[in-house]
């Protein structure tokens, strides 16, 4: 029968020497969730010895990986995990907590791979310490993690909640269309926006119960309204925030999130034009 080994592993000190034991008798266990939160993991060839396991035995049975609070510096490390735990078959929950030392430099590795997890349902980015780009940039990332149904991105700084990124935000939940759970510090998020994104995830949990369910016309038409107004009211400030001179983020960057900025505003004015004629 399967067995957790989340209270084993969490809060122990890991070394190399005990990963080369554990993870062979996870594997032969059947072990259904890996905690290793609290533990260091900088040390590379923890990372190594890690992800030659993953990738050498077999986790089929592995449902959760949580990563939350083990000091990893390199963006390169985590995405040599990530690229390994996106091929466990039945892997719902991944934990990526209080990891700020990661970002921004692991978004290019996060759109690669997340959307590659076969059946991620649950993920969790709390205190990771988002900038306005850095919410706008996972934003754009995870409507492409088809299966999600519940994210957390508690204990973001206040600031970076401007009206732009709170947009980008609502963009991912109405683009999600099986996400039924968001846990964010909605008290940063303007409340015409909080409302909207409520609304959203009500409207995907009446999905998820009847397949059956449509928004009637007069509903899509005031969606319709509404994005097209938040984007007349966010444009300002969204591209004032992408020019500001930021030293840490990188004109690919901006680049990248002005290319979707503009594919969103010529999309909501396709749709615009269409319901016109």
């Amino acid at each position: 029968s399967a067995l957790s080994a989340s209270d084993i592993v969490a809060q122990s000190e890991l070394t190399a020497d005990h990963l080369k034991i554990l993870l062979p008798w996870m594997s032969m266990n059947k072990v259904q969730g890996v905690d290793i939160s609290f533990n260091s993991m900088d040390d590379p060839l923890l990372i190594k010895i890690l992800v030659s396991k993953l990738t050498s035995l077999d986790f089929t049975n592995l449902q959760y990986f949580t990563l939350n609070s083990t000091n990893l510096h390199s963006a390169y490390d985590a995405a040599l995990l990530l690229r390994s735990l996106s091929k466990l078959p039945n892997l719902y929950f991944l934990d990526l907590s209080n990891l700020p030392k990661i970002f921004p430099e692991i978004f290019p590795y996060l759109n690669k791979y997340l959307p590659r997890f076969p059946n991620l349902k649950r993920l969790h980015l709390d205190s990771n310490e988002f900038t306005f780009r850095d919410l706008s940039m996972i934003s754009t990332i995870l409507p492409k993690c088809q299966e999600l149904l519940h994210l957390s991105m508690l204990n973001q700084p206040e600031e970076s909640f401007t009206k732009g990124s709170s947009a980008t935000v609502y963009d991912f939940v109405r683009n999600s269309k099986k996400l039924t759970n968001l846990d964010i510090n909605y008290e940063y998020i303007p409340e015409d926006i909080s409302s909207r994104i409520a609304l959203c995830l009500m409207r995907n949990t009446q999905r998820s119960m009847d397949e059956n369910f449509e928004l009637d016309e007069m509903t899509s038409q005031d969606d319709l309204l509404f994005d097209g107004s938040l984007i007349t009211e966010t444009a300002e400030n969204v591209l004032e925030k992408l020019n500001s001179a930021d030293s840490l983020e990188t004109d690919a960057t901006k680049r990248y999130l002005l290319k979707k900025y503009w594919e969103k505003i010529n999309k909501v004015h396709g749709k615009v034009q269409k319901t016109v004629d």
